[in-house]
């Protein structure tokens, strides 16, 4: 019979198990599936494992915008993951964000720059870089 602590510790222990694998789990899937050349999957899962915080994902849904690959391309989009990606500590991620804005006129770097907030306040995520 399993005491009400031990209980407690195996329902915790599942919610946590539960509330970390998916973005792990979307992002991993993305990339295999990137690999065998399904871009649709690859697009969706790397989405799904950005918008759960997977900050692995940010660059990789960033270049999927950026090229068009199981989406369309959207400059604007790949710009504000890229910015995010930067911002975490991916060391090609300013590069990526410049090679977006290079492609946008002035409006739609405004239009980037209050998307990436957006994203950053969905996210939980502040302006300051993440090693910092």
């Amino acid at each position: 019979m399993i005491n009400p602590k031990q209980r407690l510790i195996a329902v915790c222990s599942l919610i946590f198990l539960f509330a970390t694998f998916p973005s792990q789990a979307g992002l991993e899937e993305g990339m295999e599936a990137n690999q065998k050349g399904d871009r649709q999957t690859a697009f969706n899962e790397f989405r799904a494992a950005s918008f759960a915080g997977d900050e692995r994902a940010f660059g990789k849904l960033g270049g999927m915008y950026l090229y068009g690959l199981g989406t369309e391309k959207d400059y604007v989009k790949a710009y504000a993951w890229f910015g995010l990606s930067a911002q975490m500590g991916d060391r090609y991620g300013q590069r990526f964000q410049d090679a977006a804005s290079s492609a946008m006129t002035p409006k739609q770097v405004g239009d980037a720059e209050r998307l990436l907030q957006e994203y950053r306040e969905q996210l939980n995520l502040s302006e300051t870089s993440h090693d910092q």
